[in-house]
């Protein structure tokens, strides 16, 4: 859902017949839908189902995807091509792990399994530490080919302690977390740890959410953090969504290729509710736009009571266009610089270069 390559078109075009054709970079992602995880509540039949979900970016209301999962609730989903990724927390026999899972995004069906490792050369710990209750929040990708996600962790040695928070990514195959940003400062800032992460692909800067608890208000406070160029800035309040909302926690969050941020939010005063923000809005004052209820209004229908943290969009691809635009937020394609050839040309070059694309549609480059 993050910034695709450009060489595989550009070498179609310049490598077949050298020349510089009018084609554009466009956004492939599900017009009318974010995905969620959701609960259908007992219908007298059975108890209630977990499975992974759709919300309408028009109105949000909500759609079970067919197949049930028995899942423990996921902290963080991402869709990269058309294969869903989950971060997943639980008990394999009596050891304490989280897995990266897969799922199939039009059936819901769960595909696999990996367990989470990590490269403890990332961290900056001393040699001999033991992770204790190692915590994985949110879910992104940043580049369309790789994940990343929150770990925040206590460290025993055998005389002390420590604790640490880190950005990383995690390698969709392996599920091998490497860290690439310390944000440990901010727990002792916010006094909690991030329940998301998302990447503005206009800018490459991280957002992360946190929920923490304001005893002045007897509410929490929704609070976001940037990450620019690997530096994390100050814990700001999402006073623009207080105003129009009202308190509450931000809870799963995804951009989409021309930088709207979605946002599922628990207001205090009127439940989860779809947000979305407008392509380079600063979202600590920005007003977001209420899409709608994630509560459903049929007693019966699908709920997202207990899967708050997760949201995510499709991810898009290059495609052919026969007018030269570029979509907000997707890259341009090189200039070869050499004169466009005949019509006839052109339409040659673009139709190979259709084919190889055809070829990898729905590929992550």
């Amino acid at each position: 859902m993050r910034r695709r390559t450009r060489s595989l078109l550009a070498l179609a075009l310049v490598g077949a017949l050298s020349c510089a054709g009018a084609v554009s970079a466009s956004a492939a992602t599900d017009p009318d839908s974010v995905y969620l995880v959701v609960t259908t509540p007992f219908d007298g039949d059975g108890p209630a189902t977990t499975s992974f979900g759709t919300a309408s970016r028009t109105d949000a209301q909500l759609t079970a995807l067919p197949t049930p999962f028995t899942l423990t609730e996921p902290n963080g989903i991402e869709i990269l091509g058309d294969t869903g990724y989950a971060v997943v927390p639980t008990w394999v026999d009596t050891t304490f792990t989280t897995q990266l899972v897969t799922w199939d995004t039009t059936t819901g069906a769960v595909l696999g399994s990996t367990e989470i490792t990590v490269d403890d050369s990332s961290l900056p710990f001393e040699p001999g530490w033991i992770a204790s209750w190692p915590d994985y929040n949110g879910l992104d990708s940043a580049d369309g080919t790789t994940l990343q996600t929150v770990l925040c962790t206590y460290v025993d040695y055998e005389d002390s302690g420590d604790e640490g928070c880190f950005i990383g990514t995690l390698d969709p195959v392996t599920a091998v977390f490497t860290a690439t940003v310390d944000i440990s400062e901010l727990r002792s800032l916010t006094q909690s740890t991030p329940d998301e992460l998302a990447t503005d692909p206009l800018t490459g800067d991280i957002a992360l959410f946190y929920n923490p608890f304001d005893p002045n208000l007897f509410d929490y406070a929704p609070t976001v953090v940037i990450v620019s160029d690997g530096v994390a800035g100050a814990p700001t309040t999402m006073t623009g969504t207080v105003d129009a909302i009202g308190s509450g926690s931000p809870l799963g969050a995804d951009y989409d290729p021309d930088g709207t941020l979605w946002l599922s939010y628990s207001s205090s005063a009127s439940g989860q509710q779809l947000l979305s923000f407008a392509p380079g809005a600063a979202l600590a004052t920005a007003t977001p736009t209420l899409v709608g209820s994630l509560e459903s209004s049929d007693p019966a229908g699908p709920s997202v009571d207990f899967a708050l943290t997760t949201l995510a969009v499709t991810s898009w691809t290059v495609e052919v266009d026969d007018e030269a635009e570029v979509t907000p937020g997707a890259p341009e394609l090189a200039d070869s610089g050499v004169s466009p050839l005949p019509a006839a040309g052109v339409a040659a070059a673009l139709a190979l270069a259709g084919a190889l694309l055809l070829a990898r549609r729905r590929r992550i480059a």
